[in-house]
């Protein structure tokens, strides 16, 4: 993460309306190549954490409203409820640039008129001719303005809508219950966060057109009527006439869309098995019946991927076709009924089409078709959001009882087996539990079971390091790496087959008490023995401690206890070595 604030914090109203406060990184990314650092700090209100929490209260609300009602919870109305306002805002720069597109046209109309009529002296009719100009330049610039603002007002809506849900769906994982795990697989859980949440940020660009193109058809319609008469009732009908078919393409779309993802999930469900158990299919051979079964439902899901590429195919063909089809019935019926044609008539009419083209033939059907993919993709995060979560019983101290220690007395598991374990942990103490394997260690007595383990010596002193900063949360360590015991405020041993507490205490109190704490540990550089030898000798200092705490214990038990830790050894030192 850079240190660089954004300047969208503090800018002002105009640097937001004209995007100023871009204007840095612009100069900074023409004089040179931009790097991860010349990027700004994602603003508060953006961060997946905040967009998450918010969404997230909304939703709870929703859920519990519904259990109430005994309905089924909304996510689209929860959305709306979240982002509706915002998103209302950005609805009216799009109503300003659609309207804008509209009167453009009639300006154009009033200059070819000027001409088609010009008289030298008329020098009212001349200065109106140069306002109609300068109106057209001022909205041409509008155009530009209000396009940019709608835009990116809606493209950051979008992504607050997929980020928030995407945080959504993580936590969600994090919190499912073992039955929930079965109902879902991890590849479905991949698609959400890769395919289905990428709907938010295409609907938000064309949803405001399924209320604007209507309400803009019938404006046109309108001045149609008055500019050529009865004649654009023959265009206008091939237009109405085009709607039911683009809204049957959109329900199409959400069809072949509904479709397509089932085999999808099934494919990288599938491909994440396979990937999985790789060398189980290498040692058997099966590299072919596994590919000819990936293929087979790649094929099924390109399928429908094609099926939908010619459906949107057809959909932009007629987009194209339908401009010019509407200006010829147009131009012959208003031809046939005796008009004549004027250039002002002719300018003013196609570009008036051409509005309502764009509008009714291009960003209403794709609002329908975005609006039918996202239902669907809506209502595959809603089912996964309803997924049961384990029953978590937290319990958080107060800050005023942090002071309270963790006492636990006499305490007896049948497995691991624990007999009579008395432990006591005080706030900011850091507690190491050590002992062989099987002891009892991995109890629920403890925060943290080994996670050292899994890293190397360099990281896991750094982490060690950096996690002895939160004592405040009463840490405890069960740990094999017994480096670090001598960073613990107390050490807890237990006994392999009695399963009790051998000793306790501080690293220097148990070393000076003649408990051989050397022997246990090693440096950070040699963790292991090299040779037989050294695993002899070693393996002998591990065993002397015992000798030396218990030695009136001559029976077979202490026999076994002692084989059975210098099998544990012999097992770490091989997997190690190799």
């Amino acid at each position: 993460m850079t240190s660089k604030s954004s300047p969208l914090a503090h800018a002002g109203c105009l640097s937001r309306l004209f995007l100023c406060w871009l204007s840095p990184l612009l100069q900074l990314g023409k004089k040179q190549r931009l790097e991860e650092s010349d990027m700004y700090n994602v603003l508060e209100e953006d961060r997946s954490e905040t967009l998450g929490k918010e969404l997230q209260s909304f939703w709870d609300r929703e859920v519990r409203k519904s259990k109430k009602q005994l309905s089924e919870p909304s996510l689209t109305k929860v959305l709306f409820q979240c982002y509706g306002a915002s998103y209302a805002k950005a609805g009216l720069f799009a109503f300003s640039l659609e309207a804008i597109k509209v009167i453009q046209p009639l300006l154009l109309g009033k200059i070819i008129l000027f001409f088609e009529n010009y008289d030298p002296n008329d020098d009212q009719s001349l200065w109106l001719a140069c306002t109609y100009a300068a109106a057209i330049s001022l909205s041409t610039f509008g155009l530009t303005f209000l396009q940019h603002l709608y835009y990116y007002n809606s493209q950051r809506i979008g992504m607050k809508m997929r980020v928030a849900v995407c945080h959504m769906i993580f936590k969600k994982a994090l919190q499912l219950s073992t039955e929930s795990v079965g109902r879902t697989t991890t590849g479905q859980i991949v698609n959400l966060l890769s395919n289905d949440v990428n709907r938010f940020d295409e609907i938000t660009l064309n949803l405001h057109y399924l209320w604007i193109g209507p309400l803009q058809a019938a404006v046109i319609l309108a001045l149609l009527w008055y500019e050529i008469g009865l004649s654009c009732l023959a265009g206008v009908t091939i237009v109405a006439l085009m709607l039911p078919l683009q809204t049957w393409f959109g329900k199409l779309f959400g069809l072949f869309r509904s479709k397509s993802v089932i085999f999808t999930d099934n494919r990288i469900r599938i491909m994440n098995e396979v990937v999985s158990g790789i060398r189980i299919i290498k040692m058997y051979a099966w590299e072919k019946p596994f590919s000819a079964l990936l293929t087979g439902v790649r094929k099924k899901e390109i399928h429908q991927i094609m099926k939908s590429s010619y459906l949107r195919g057809l959909n932009m063909a007629s987009f194209f076709a339908s401009s010019k089809i509407i200006v010829f019935f147009t131009f012959t019926v208003y031809a046939l009924l005796g008009n004549a044609i004027t250039a002002s008539s002719v300018f003013v009419t196609v570009s008036l089409y051409g509005t309502i083209k764009l509008t009714v033939t291009l960003f209403f059907p794709l609002a329908v078709e975005k609006v039918s993919e996202t239902r669907v993709s809506i209502f595959r995060i809603r089912n996964y959001l309803l997924l049961d979560e384990v029953e978590r019983n937290d319990v958080v101290l107060a800050l005023e009882d942090k002071e309270i220690p963790v006492e636990l007395h006499d305490m007896s598991l049948d497995a691991p087996s624990l007999q009579s374990v008395s432990i006591t942990v005080k706030p900011q103490q850091l507690l190491a539990v050590i002992g062989p394997v099987g002891a009892g260690k991995d109890a629920d007595i403890y925060l943290l079971d080994d996670p050292l383990s899994a890293v190397d010596a360099e990281v896991g002193k750094f982490l060690f390091d950096q996690g002895s900063q939160i004592y405040n949360l009463m840490p405890s360590s069960v740990t094999h790496q017994l480096q670090y015991l001598k960073g613990a405020d107390h050490i807890i041993v237990l006994n392999g087959d009695l399963g009790h507490i051998v000793a306790q205490g501080t690293y220097q109190g148990l070393t000076g008490s003649g408990f051989d704490m050397v022997s246990l540990l090693n440096s950070d550089e040699e963790l292991w023995p090299r040779t037989v030898e050294e695993l002899q000798t070693n393996l002998l200092q591990e065993l002397e401690p015992q000798t030396r705490l218990e030695p009136t214990n001559t029976n077979p038990t202490a026999h076994r206890s002692c084989s059975k830790t210098a099998a544990y050894i012999l097992q770490d030192w091989w997997l190690v070595y190799w």
